[in-house]
């Protein structure tokens, strides 16, 4: 697999330079759709350019990261965004499971088994999204755990310092 963290990287300098030059002062009520929406906008055609169409990845950015099955709100992915903890993390690595709850996601912290861990990228994330941006964490499913197989599909979040990003082999074997 190939390390992709220099696009991932480049990306998150550019949209957190964005956000916090241009677009952090400018925002007086949360309500209001502008300027919320135009750089809800140009971010993601920035993750577009910066990461996918380098990398040849697939994706649709015009589709909402989250859509509504019946009552509960999932969340795509990007499968072709393999994140795995660094092996400086040692034998264990802390990350928040997403528990759906309806529209709501309740995160419990867990110690989970480094080995045989992997996931799928779904954003880079931070719990205030309107202030000073710097995206500490990367939210994303959780494709492979060893240690917890209940875990599968479930959302994430993980320090962005403890992992690893990687375009997944797409060559046939």
């Amino acid at each position: 697999m190939q390390d992709i963290g220099k696009f991932i990287f480049r990306y998150a300098d550019a949209k957190c330079h964005l956000w916090n030059a241009y677009f952090k002062d400018s925002i007086g009520d949360l309500s209001a759709c502008e300027p919320l929406d135009s750089f809800e906008a140009i971010e993601r055609r920035l993750f577009f350019a910066l990461v996918c169409v380098p990398l040849g990845i697939e994706h649709d950015y015009l589709r909402p990261m989250e859509y509504l099955e019946g009552t509960v709100v999932k969340t795509r992915s990007i499968e072709q965004i393999v994140i795995m903890p660094r092996p400086t993390v040692g034998a264990e690595i802390s990350i928040l499971i997403g528990e759906k709850q309806g529209v709501n996601t309740a995160w419990q912290r867990k110690s989970v088994a480094s080995a045989g861990l992997s996931f799928a990228f779904v954003e880079l994330f931070q719990w205030d999204t309107y202030g000073f941006l710097n995206l500490p964490m990367v939210r994303c499913k959780i494709t492979a755990c060893a240690e917890y197989s209940e875990y599968l599909g479930k959302d994430a979040l993980i320090d962005i310092d403890t992992v690893a990003f990687f375009l997944a082999d797409t060559k046939p074997n």
